[in-house]
């Protein structure tokens, strides 16, 4: 219930230890969180800033919640939150965010890890990173899409793919 939730998120926890690896010439900020048995990384689609995240009650429970049974792997974008800024010309592609994706799944040593793409991360989840048995499960969230209109529409909410 409500009070269940207010007390997990206020519960006084410090926020964890940011910890950076290197993708390319650019430091990639990330967290890991809990000590569950399988690994999920969360493929942010909105601007992030991994410590500020925490002050945002809903968004810390969403995170405890996800690290009361795995251990969450959190990452701010390239170019965003405490990552390195680029150039505007130089903005990721899909395919250097999966190399940045990669690069701290590699630091945090995780052979095999869910990824949740949430928004513009549904592409991520959705390519399962390329990495050979390293992704066990793909779950997209809110992905969208352009229809043949040009309108945006939902294409894709909530759909999830397993190995």
């Amino acid at each position: 219930g409500p009070d269940e939730r207010d007390a997990m998120v206020h519960s006084g926890e410090a926020t964890p230890q940011t910890r950076y690896t290197t993708s390319g010439d650019v430091s990639i900020a990330y967290q890991t969180v809990g000590e569950g048995p399988f690994d999920v990384v969360l493929a942010p689609g909105f601007p992030s800033h991994l410590e500020h995240a925490w002050d945002q009650p809903r968004l810390a429970y969403f995170y405890r919640r996800l690290a009361s049974f795995s251990r969450l792997i959190l990452f701010d974008k390239r170019g965003l939150g405490l990552s390195d800024r680029v150039a505007d010309s130089d903005l990721p592609g899909i395919e250097q965010r999966m190399d940045d994706i990669r690069a701290v799944l590699d630091e945090a040593v995780s052979e095999k890890a869910t990824v949740i793409g949430i928004s513009d991360g549904g592409p991520i989840a959705a390519e399962r990173l390329r990495i050979p048995g390293g992704v066990c499960l793909s779950v997209l969230a809110q992905r969208r899409s352009r229809s043949e209109s040009g309108r945006r529409g939902s294409q894709d909410c909530g759909s999830s793919s397993a190995c």
